[in-house]
């Protein structure tokens, strides 16, 4: 667990320091960062993020991911209406998508298995 931590304090110095954060709006990139915010607990910058990727023009892989995400980031703030429509309509894209299979609390692991 702590190495995740690591890994994911090394994630945004790198984005930082390449400037990714503040200019990059690629969108990759964009579903990049927010995962890292999401694993850091940033969750109001982890939503701003992907809602940039959501605005864009991506592959359904991409869009499948930040809807999961969005989902994720939703339930965590209680909003779990909102994250039930997200989680469904991850899952139209992709029928057998799962959640991460650690650091989702029960209460996020509920909403996504009723949608």
């Amino acid at each position: 667990m702590r190495y995740r931590f690591l890994g994911a304090v090394v994630a945004v110095a790198l984005l930082f320091s390449h400037g990714a954060l503040a200019e990059q709006e690629d969108p990759n990139t964009l579903l990049q960062e927010a995962i890292v915010r999401y694993k850091l607990g940033e969750y109001e910058k982890t939503l701003v993020a992907l809602e940039k990727v959501l605005q864009a023009k991506v592959p359904p892989q991409t869009t499948k991911k930040a809807l999961l995400y969005r989902g994720l980031t939703q339930a965590l703030f209680g909003k779990s209406d909102e994250a039930t429509l997200s989680f469904k309509a991850a899952l139209r894209l992709d029928a057998l998508l799962r959640l991460p299979k650690s650091g989702v609390k029960d209460t996020v692991r509920v909403i996504f298995k009723a949608a």
